[in-house]
């Protein structure tokens, strides 16, 4: 169990070995002799499937590939000198971690990013692979993703794994979901200092920079924060951007803030509040804020292991039109891990369905040309139904 949250994680070795034998079974029932996997970030949409598979988390913008063969220790191919080579100790073998092949690649010169491919094909060809799995293939360089599959266009069949490892994904085991209940004790604190922080004459971007500064204290490793002040009736779209965060405070202000930032360990969850600043807010928006909690206990109700993600969307919909509220275009729900989003999305495209142990974050929103309300907040849900809310900050709208 993770207790401290002012100290950063490492995937335990039992964590990694649980996830290298969940892929090593879909390769042995697609016949592949390996899974590659590229990443250049850790931040957002597909830096989660590095991680999850090698354990390794990419940063910058300095690509990082993983090849796991069906047996044997992982592969690296990462930034280094040309040629560089890295052999392992017995202690990194011991943990399943192997070689390490290097490569001088940089984004913005353009004729260096076909490097890694090249590398991973030769890789490939030397251990004689047939028919290789691709993960998170979608969020791939193009460069290293086109280079690779020229390379063995002729030689290799090259399959998507990436639909059959989010099924096995989006459960978390016992150790997860210890990290995501940190995660969102961290998000607790950042918000409740934040409501100390908050006052009249405070930048937009200083309250974005003390949430980021007082998450990294606290073990967070990476995110981001969208938010701004503004003056109620403002229906503008209050998700902004540090580049647009130059706002002054105001008394009587509202502030929004969303915290999307990983915990110790890389998990992801979320949070979301109205903060008022000065004293209590308008009493439209307090009531507009308890309509958004009731939506929230419909569409909770609804989330039970099994349940089809479309049908629920369906449902959800239904009952923002039957309230007269508007209907939900975007994305109100969805899986979390080592992406901020992952699937399962509560979506009409989404065709998984519910599990018991998904983590989802749950922010439904109502809106209307003189207000924006949601209230964000992360879920476990277990194999009975229940729906553990990992947050403990209060459902309201805060007041600094």
């Amino acid at each position: 169990m993770v207790d401290d949250i002012r100290s950063l994680e490492r995937t335990t070795t039992a964590e990694q070995e649980r996830r290298w034998g969940l892929i090593r079974e879909i390769m042995r029932a697609q016949r592949l002799d390996a899974v590659v996997c590229q990443s250049a970030n850790n931040m957002t949409g597909t830096g989660g499937y590095l991680r999850w598979m090698s354990g390794h988390s990419a940063a910058g913008s300095y690509p990082v590939s993983a090849i796991l063969p069906a047996d044997g220790p992982l592969v690296f191919i990462r930034h280094g000198a040309f040629g560089g080579v890295v052999e392992p100790n017995a202690e990194r073998l011991q943990s399943g971690f192997g070689q390490i092949i290097q490569t001088p690649t940089f984004p913005a010169v353009e004729y260096s990013m076909d490097y890694d491919g090249r590398l991973i094909a030769d890789e490939v060809r030397k251990r004689g692979y047939r028919r290789i799995g691709l993960l998170g293939g979608a969020g791939m360089y193009h460069a290293i993703g086109a280079g690779l599959r020229g390379e063995l266009a002729r030689s290799v069949d090259i399959v998507d794994v990436t639909p059959e490892i989010d099924l096995v994904k989006a459960i978390k085991s016992p150790e997860e979901m210890d990290l995501i209940r940190a995660a969102a004790r961290m998000q607790d604190e950042v918000m409740a200092k934040l409501v100390d922080f908050i006052e009249p004459g405070r930048r937009d971007y200083e309250v974005t920079a003390f949430a980021q500064y007082t998450g990294q204290l606290l073990g967070s490793e990476t995110g981001f924060f969208l938010g701004s002040s503004f003056a109620f009736p403002d229906g503008s779209l209050p998700l902004r951007q540090r580049s647009e965060q130059g706002r002054e405070i105001r008394e009587g202000d509202l502030v929004f803030i969303l915290l999307e930032n990983s915990g110790a360990g890389g998990m992801f969850t979320h949070m979301s509040r109205l903060i008022s600043v000065g004293g209590p807010a308008h009493a439209e928006l307090e009531d507009t804020f308890q309509k958004v909690l009731d939506v929230r206990r419909f569409n909770l109700a609804q989330m039970v292991p099994g349940r089809d993600c479309a049908d629920i969307f369906a449902e959800y919909n239904a009952h923002m039109r039957a309230n007269g509220y508007p209907e939900e275009r975007r994305l109100h729900a969805h899986g979390q891990g080592l992406d901020v989003v992952e699937r399962p999305l509560i979506r009409s495209d989404e065709t998984m369905a519910l599990a018991g142990n998904m983590n989802l974050g749950v922010h439904p929103f109502i809106f209307d040309d003189q207000k924006f309300v949601s209230c964000c907040d992360n879920y476990l849900l277990h194999g009975d139904g229940m729906m553990e809310r990992v947050h403990a900050c209060p459902e309201d709208i805060l007041v600094a």
